[in-house]
Order: structure tokens, then sequence, then C-alpha cells
């Protein structure tokens, strides 16, 4: 991903913070090489475990059941 497109629909954030967003979180997109692949185990539990401890969700499962891989080509099911 490019800079372009995010400081296009974000245009309140400077570039430079959009850019340093992408160097730190860009890379949790991808997965043993594959891109978009929900990781609900280890990442989605543990933010809403996070989430939930910072009264942000009411409910450490508020999560689970809305996300799908089903659309991912390849995904491991």
């Amino acid at each position: 991903m490019t800079l372009a497109p995010l400081e296009r629909v974000i245009p309140y954030q400077p570039s430079w913070r959009l850019a340093r967003s992408l160097e730190l979180v860009a890379t949790s997109w991808f997965r043993d090489g594959q891109w978009g692949v929900h990781r609900e185990g280890d990442l989605a539990a543990g933010y809403a475990r996070w989430l939930a401890d910072n009264d942000v969700l009411a409910s450490t499962d508020a999560w689970r059941g809305v996300t799908t891989n089903e659309f991912v080509p390849d995904a491991a099911k």
C-alpha cells in the first residue's frame, strides 16, 4: 500500500503520521506471507481482551462471529 490513498481518505492526519503508521501496522496484515487472513485466536481475541480491559467492549467475546476468512483466497479454514 502506498501513502497516497491514505492521504486522500484521511486528510486530517499529517503525512508523516500516516507513513509511520504504514511502517508499523501494515506488517500485521500479513501472516506467513498471506494478506488479509483474520487471526482470530491470537490477534482478534487478544485485541478484544485489551478493549474489554479498557472498558471499550463489554465482553471479550464481542468479536466472535463477526470476522470470516471465507472470501480470502486459499485461507486456512
